[in-house]
């Protein structure tokens, strides 16, 4: 909670630096490899041949990142693996990045209300997996700070697309 309302203040501050998007996924894809849990999905990245930057805040991206792959591996029934593309859009200098996963999918009505504070999709099991019902909320917050937006598409026994897209520079 405190995050969310650290993130709610009219000016959030950012600590902006120049960063290769890319080289920050493929170190949060080592530290998900270094897990060596046998039951985790296959992570699979998908980036550009040339360096994505961008100027944005390293730590709080790599929460938005932390917090989709997470929730895939912890709410997705049937997951097996998850992929994270990054691809630059010339047309309106912004970045979108995907994470993907194959797993059962989410119901349209619960699609709509993910990014609410404490919402869970499935309210026993959530609990019972740790789930607060916070970490889209604060993801959203995250995004919206940089000026982009965040959105969820899913099909229910075909998988999730969680997507974000933000500016290259703010």
């Amino acid at each position: 909670l405190l995050v969310l309302a650290k993130l709610e203040k009219p000016k959030t501050t950012l600590s902006k630096e120049s960063l290769d998007l890319c080289e920050l996924v493929q170190v949060i894809e080592e530290e998900f490899l270094q897990r060596k849990v046998s039951s985790l999905p296959k992570l699979i990245l998908i980036c550009p041949s040339s360096a994505v930057s961008i100027l944005a805040d390293r730590q709080k991206l790599v929460s938005v990142f932390e917090n989709l792959i997470d929730n895939a591996i912890i709410h997705a029934e049937g997951l097996s693996q998850i992929s994270i593309r990054i691809r630059e859009n010339s047309e309106d200098n912004s970045i979108t990045c995907e994470v993907e996963d194959d797993g059962k999918g989410i119901e349209q009505d619960d699609q709509e209300m993910l990014f609410e504070r404490f919402y869970r999709v499935d309210k026993g099991r959530s609990r019972n997996r740790g789930g607060t019902g916070l970490g889209l909320s604060i993801a959203r917050e995250i995004i919206d700070a940089h000026d982009g937006e965040i959105s969820v598409k899913s099909k229910v026994e075909c998988g999730t697309i969680f997507s974000f897209k933000i500016p290259k520079s703010l």
